[in-house]
């Protein structure tokens, strides 16, 4: 199980170089580069919600399903948003298009990392500091996505800081050290 908590560790960073990457070349003019970057993004986020769901089934099946199924929305919004940002080469609706799918991933990222967290606490997967730092964190970070998309960037960017940073913490964690105890037998 530690090689599997070591890849889902090695994706919540490479998402962030990945998506990152993509958002770089974008601005740049690189729409095809960006795409192919974005689209890496979504493999990992979708693998992500595949590989992980397990941790938390055995707390609840409901909730492991939720993330699971949140994380593939994501990935494929923000793949779309990738897309039309690359076929509309760089027009003003193509990034508009492609904010409103990141916010719309954004959200539904946050609701079902809430329950996803909440199902770590409970099941003891990792220490508790680190799932409530999530739960906090997403709860916060959803706050900047609904500010976000209320045009208050600024404002939205900082409240993003703590989930953010709870992924990078939660990716290292996991590559370092390994989930703490294998899931039960899910309860629903």
């Amino acid at each position: 199980m530690r090689a599997h908590a070591r890849w889902v560790g090695a994706l919540f960073l490479l998402a962030y170089v990945f998506y990152g990457g993509g958002t770089m070349f974008a601005t740049e003019g690189g729409y095809a580069l960006a795409f192919a970057l974005i689209l890496s993004n979504s493999v990992a986020v979708a693998s992500i919600g595949l590989l992980a769901r397990s941790w938390v089934a055995g707390y609840s099946l409901s909730l492991a399903k939720g993330y699971m199924y949140a994380r593939l929305a994501e990935a494929l919004l923000l793949a779309g948003g990738g897309l039309v940002l690359w076929l509309r080469d760089g027009s003003p609706s193509g990034f508009a298009l492609n904010y409103d799918a990141y916010t719309t991933a954004m959200i539904l990222l946050v609701l079902g990392s809430l329950g996803f967290c909440w199902g770590l606490w409970k099941a003891a997967v990792v220490p508790a500091w680190l799932a409530l730092w999530g739960l906090v964190g997403y709860a916060i970070f959803g706050a900047g996505m609904i500010a976000q998309a209320r045009d208050m960037e600024s404002l939205g960017y900082i409240l993003m800081v703590p989930g953010a940073l709870f992924e990078v913490v939660f990716g290292l964690w996991l590559m370092i050290r390994g989930e703490g105890k294998t899931p039960a037998t899910p309860t629903e």
